[in-house]
């Protein structure tokens, strides 16, 4: 991916991802009405968030998929704001205005985070996975998880912990209040056509297939 970085080969992928994922986010909400409230997260590169015509492109995208901005989350890192943080802000505000939600990705690899973290308007802060590590043992990253966990709730925002791979984790991170978990324990990356059978067995164990 850096490799489409340098070349900004990046643009064009992203906003093909962009498209493709409110497309078919879409098409199954259509199918299961149940996932009206339900959302896509999109991740996005400094590079797609600093073009001239991102905004637009979303609007587009948003139009043409008929998705709600409300089932659309944005996922940025800290790198977005080290670059350009007054654009980022005035760019974030148009989003959310428009009801699209916001996450900061990787939190806690850089060195601006807590500087930027309370101007800007984020839903949704991701815990970096490399806090994970060995959390049944206690130690410095059980710490730093209920610190960021704390701080977050006290801005307002969901907490996300990236690199949920193990079973016995999830005890913890309850205990600490973090809401959701990303990872292989929940499952493993799938093409679209396994994610309906995922999906159905979900609404199905909660009596809304």
């Amino acid at each position: 991916m850096s490799a489409a970085e340098e070349t900004g080969l990046i643009v064009p992928i992203g906003r093909w991802v962009l498209r493709q994922a409110c497309l078919q986010m879409r098409a199954w909400q259509n199918q299961w009405p149940a996932l009206r409230d339900w959302f896509v997260s999109v991740n996005v590169s400094s590079r797609e968030f600093a073009q001239p015509d991102f905004l637009a492109g979303v609007d587009r995208v948003l139009r043409e998929s008929q998705l709600s901005p409300h089932s659309l989350k944005i996922e940025v890192t800290e790198r977005v704001l080290i670059e350009n943080a007054e654009h980022a802000r005035a760019l974030m505000d148009e989003l959310r205005q428009r009801g699209v939600q916001l996450s900061i990705d990787d939190f806690g690899t850089g060195y601006s985070s807590l500087s930027y973290l309370h101007q800007l308007p984020f839903d949704v802060l991701k815990i970096d996975r490399s806090f994970m590590q060995d959390l049944e043992a206690g130690g410095k990253n059980l710490e730093i998880i209920s610190a960021i966990v704390t701080l977050a709730h006290n801005l307002g925002m969901t907490v996300v912990a990236e690199g949920s791979e193990k079973a016995q984790d999830l005890p913890k991170l309850k205990e600490l209040s973090c809401e959701i978990g990303q990872g292989h324990v929940f499952a493993r990356p799938m093409e679209g056509e396994a994610v309906v059978g995922l999906i159905a067995k979900e609404l199905e164990k909660r009596g809304e297939g």
